[in-house]
């Protein structure tokens, strides 16, 4: 069975290497966006835990490594693919 690490650094990987197949100029077009939202989520993150928003198993070593990895690799990512795929196209986007 994989570790719960092992995972999310495959997902970081992976996310990561989907940018091989995004046009260079898409990723410095929308790099600005996603790092926007990606802010947000680590700020929204962060403030979870005096403001008791949820409590995450491990600690908070487990906390911050688990929100990084998700935060800066497919989320960040998953931003510009979504920012890619429904440019000029707001209905599929809100979809």
């Amino acid at each position: 069975m994989l570790s719960p690490a092992l995972v999310r650094i495959g997902h970081f990987v992976i996310a990561w290497t989907s940018v091989l197949f995004l046009p260079k100029k898409t990723f410095i077009r929308y790099s600005s966006s996603a790092i926007l939202a990606s802010l947000l989520v680590l700020i929204l993150s962060i403030l979870a835990v005096p403001l008791n928003l949820w409590r995450v198993k491990g600690g908070i070593k487990t906390k911050i490594f688990n929100d990084l990895s998700f935060i800066f690799g497919p989320f960040f990512i998953g931003t510009l693919w979504i920012f890619r795929m429904t440019y000029k196209n707001f209905s599929l986007y809100m979809l």
